[in-house]
């Protein structure tokens, strides 16, 4: 059984990255396999915004499942999750339900004292302001913008080749405005010339290595940045 209450924190009191990773692959491994995620799973199709939102906690709060509460989740929904997660605004529906059946794995598997009260709060309520939220622009940091404009206009910004083509065609519309270019040529200052529309990327397979895992952490922490360290 995965050990919950294990702590991440080394010698110095700083978060160790490594553990951090095999934490939340950990954690995400035991729910996947357990009864809440195989239903989760098979309802959304698959599972994965649970590692997202482990990865945020840890990371930028300084937090556990087992000290969570209601602020923390808060704080990662509506603030880091609008901000830091290029994701349509329709998925509220699925980061809220999965992270419901989560809390509901840890409330069985390991009686945490503050599951039920997590449970009870993530609710339809929580999912349309995590709707509305990811739909306010004015929420998005500036990677999130990049991607969120790439992907608006048809790249596939899932792929470094995408993100580079993007970039190309987005510094181009801006050399037109600068000669002058026509209107037929010229782009918005947020909408850059739109290419053949790419497939909609693969959501998380519902059991992904570890090793599969730490590279997809890896390739959005390139896109997102690298958060602040925080130490206990």
């Amino acid at each position: 059984m995965f050990d919950i209450h294990q702590s991440p924190i080394d010698e110095d009191g700083d978060w160790d990255d490594g553990r951090v990773e095999d934490y939340c692959n950990g954690a995400m491994d035991a729910f996947a396999e357990s009864p809440e995620g195989t239903a989760c799973a098979e309802y959304f199709g698959s599972i994965g915004w649970t590692q997202t939102f482990l990865y945020y906690a840890f990371s930028y709060l300084g937090t556990s499942p087992t000290e969570m509460s209601q602020r923390d989740i808060d704080e990662i929904l509506f603030d880091l999750f609008p901000r830091k997660t290029s994701t349509e605004p329709e998925t509220a529906n699925e980061i809220v339900g999965e992270l419901r059946a989560f809390w509901q794995f840890l409330e069985r598997e390991y009686q945490l004292a503050n599951a039920p009260a997590l449970v009870k709060y993530l609710n339809a309520n929580v999912e349309q302001r995590l709707k509305r939220e990811l739909s306010n622009p004015d929420n998005f940091g500036i990677a999130k913008s990049f991607v969120m404009m790439g992907q608006e206009s048809g790249f596939d910004m899932t792929t470094q080749e995408g993100m580079n083509q993007f970039m190309a065609a987005y510094n181009a519309s801006l050399m037109s405005r600068q000669r002058g270019g026509n209107s037929d040529t010229a782009v918005s200052r947020y909408q850059p010339p739109v290419a053949p529309p790419a497939a909609r990327p693969a959501r998380v397979a519902t059991k992904l290595s570890i090793d599969e895992r730490k590279s997809r952490e890896k390739l959005r922490r390139q896109k997102l940045g690298k958060p602040r360290r925080k130490r206990r």
